[in-house]
């Protein structure tokens, strides 16, 4: 299993950083950064007042993971939500909390270390070969290069790249494969996160000013009822959005009716 070191005293290959920076500088504005837990966890991260990092087999360390302006992560375990406490709720944060990143991947790391993407990746790439971090520019010349603009990468229709992106030189090796793993369309592909940035987080992060909205599932945030435990993010301004909540329904329903919410939010911030 590809993992990082506990001491960054390798930091990967350079050439998939060198090849980013040689990118056109992009316009693109910065997006937040999202946070999902089952809503159980997440009246602990609300009780607690902040986000704590974990331990991390794939990082080798405690950290925090949030994903670039989509909420991509899908919380393991039960096929079909069957009680309100698995229902996902995500913690949306300002573009600041980048400056405390101490890693960022353009890729669900957790599934290239389940070798998910060996299909594209040579068996020698490793998971600090794509560390983007270093230079928060790169986020924005990555989406300009591969997705044209913020739009594009908020869909995440994978299916349109390969009429957008263009090919990487002959010898731009990790850039060539990169490009291959998100523009392949096999059947049995990996998921949406294999095309959304991820980003790390070693140090705690709390609920204060840098968030901006917290996503629900309705059946906790109506005209008729409102959790208490929202109630106080509310009247401090931060924006509380349901999404559309039925029982018995597999993750992805979940998904894709945050993906809604989280796309008018950005619309309406004008990031779109």
């Amino acid at each position: 299993m590809s993992t990082l070191p506990k001491i960054a005293n390798r930091p990967g290959r350079p050439e998939f950083r060198e090849w980013l920076d040689r990118q056109e500088a992009p316009q693109q504005a910065k997006l937040p950064l999202i946070h999902t837990a089952k809503a159980l966890v997440a009246r602990d991260i609300v009780r607690d007042g902040e986000i704590r990092p974990r331990e991390c087999s794939v990082i080798g360390r405690s950290v925090s993971y949030f994903f670039y302006g989509r909420p991509a992560y899908r919380p393991r375990g039960n096929a079909v939500v069957t009680q309100n406490s698995m229902c996902p709720v995500c913690f949306v944060f300002s573009e600041n909390l980048l400056d405390r990143a101490s890693n960022i991947f353009p890729f669900d790391t957790g599934a290239f270390a389940a070798r998910l993407y060996k299909h594209a990746m040579i068996e020698e790439a490793n998971i600090p070969d794509f560390d983007i971090s270093g230079d928060l520019k790169r986020i924005g010349r990555l989406i300009s290069r591969i997705f044209e603009n913020n739009e594009n990468y908020i869909l995440g229709d994978r299916s349109k790249l390969r009429s957008i992106v263009r090919d990487a030189e002959p010898d731009e090796y990790l850039a060539q494969a990169y490009i291959d793993l998100i523009t392949s369309r096999g059947q049995n592909e990996p998921d949406d996160r294999v095309a959304t940035i991820e980003v790390v987080v070693d140090e705690t992060v709390d609920l204060g000013p840098m968030l901006l909205s917290i996503v629900v599932p309705d059946n906790i945030w109506n005209k008729s009822y409102s959790a208490e435990w929202l109630k106080p993010f509310s009247e401090r301004g931060v924006s509380i959005l349901p999404y559309r909540h039925t029982m018995g329904r597999e993750p992805s329903h979940y998904h894709d009716a945050i993906e809604v919410q989280v796309r008018e939010f950005l619309a309406n911030k004008g990031l779109l």
